[in-house]
């Protein structure tokens, strides 16, 4: 069987690329987010912090630290990062690379749930506790950022004897699954290990619709039912929006040619043990901080407005709406809100 040529060298030689041109955008954004975030952004920039944290995270672990490289079709990954000369053991480098990915994950789920519980009315059976979904948020954190145990749990302590029946199977894999640093799982238990996972993803992509769609839904009726005024109404709107987009930019642009590398294998024939693909794969994922950094500043006003000035280009005049405290409003009051259309 002739295996495809493998470009390992140029895969890590991108991954510290990514990194060197990601971490200053990541730092920009960051900054934006602290010093030119209006008073009216508040939770909205405490959930974009949060989420901008563990894509660096991301980023570092899968760049630097760990660069896994998937040995799919086989059930393992190989670690080709500086955590090597520590000496770090595989299997630790796979959980923390399945952590920070979880952490991502996590942290896009609680910015859509905070955007749905504040559009919620106080009337509604929705309308959590805080305390509640405090709880929620440090049990959904602990919980995707933990989806690696399982694996390393059920893991054969002799890896060599894992290593010989995998290579048997896909020989294409073989230079990267007989080296050291190398985690394997077991194969009685990969199987069904796989629908677990299965099983969570579509636990994760149930919320993120249900938050999504249920936002979506609220923010269509009307100010009057929804116990908030006109510009209350119409800002959230715009937050609304401003996630939705930062969150289907980098789902298109780095999770979804993953997919596509899938397809063409499957209509064109080429051997899934194709190293190069998978490593393609991981490198376009880890790019989402590039694309949320760069939806974040095109969409929201404050940030955009920011970027404009530094290059010296005149602002657009923005509106500004005067929100007051009136009984029934669940909105901030006395604030100067600037609004621009997204």
């Amino acid at each position: 069987m002739e295996c495809p040529e493998y470009h390992k060298e140029e895969y890590v030689l991108a991954m510290k690329i990514l990194f060197m041109f990601q971490t200053p955008l990541l730092c920009f954004i960051t900054y934006c987010v602290i010093f030119h975030s209006t008073a009216a952004m508040k939770n909205f920039r405490k959930m974009l912090l949060h989420q901008i944290f563990w894509l660096f995270l991301n980023e570092l672990v899968v760049a630097i630290l760990v660069v896994p490289v998937n040995c799919s079709p086989a059930g393992g990954t190989s670690a080709n990062g500086f955590l090597n000369y520590l000496g770090v053991p595989p299997y630790v480098q796979y959980h923390l690379q399945m952590s920070v990915l979880g952490g991502v994950v996590a942290s896009t789920i609680s910015m859509l749930e905070n955007r749905f519980n504040v559009a919620m009315p106080p009337y509604s059976i929705f309308k959590i506790n805080n305390k509640i979904r405090l709880v929620v948020f440090i049990a959904r954190l602990v919980f995707f950022t933990n989806l690696a145990v399982p694996m390393i749990l059920f893991a054969d302590t002799d890896q060599t004897a894992v290593k010989q029946q995998y290579t048997k199977m896909y020989p294409c894999l073989a230079v990267e699954l007989n080296r050291p640093e190398t985690f394997l799982f077991a194969q009685q238990v990969y199987g069904p290990l796989k629908y677990v996972l299965l099983g969570i993803v579509v636990l994760g992509v149930s919320e993120t619709l249900f938050y999504s769609i249920g936002t979506f839904w609220t923010l269509r009726k009307p100010h009057e039912i929804l116990m908030i005024s006109k510009s209350t109404r119409l800002l959230q709107k715009k937050f609304f929006k401003a996630v939705l987009i930062q969150e289907i930019v980098p789902w298109v642009f780095a999770y979804q040619p993953k997919n596509v590398i899938a397809l063409y294998v499957a209509i064109t024939g080429v051997t899934s043990s194709n190293l190069d693909l998978n490593n393609l794969s991981t490198f376009l994922m880890t790019t989402h901080g590039i694309w949320a950094s760069l939806s974040l500043l095109i969409v929201v006003n404050p940030y955009r407005q920011f970027v404009l000035g530094i290059f010296g280009i005149r602002q657009n005049r923005v509106a500004l709406i005067h929100l007051t405290s009136t009984s029934g409003i669940h909105s901030s009051s006395n604030q100067r809100i600037s609004i621009a259309p997204i």
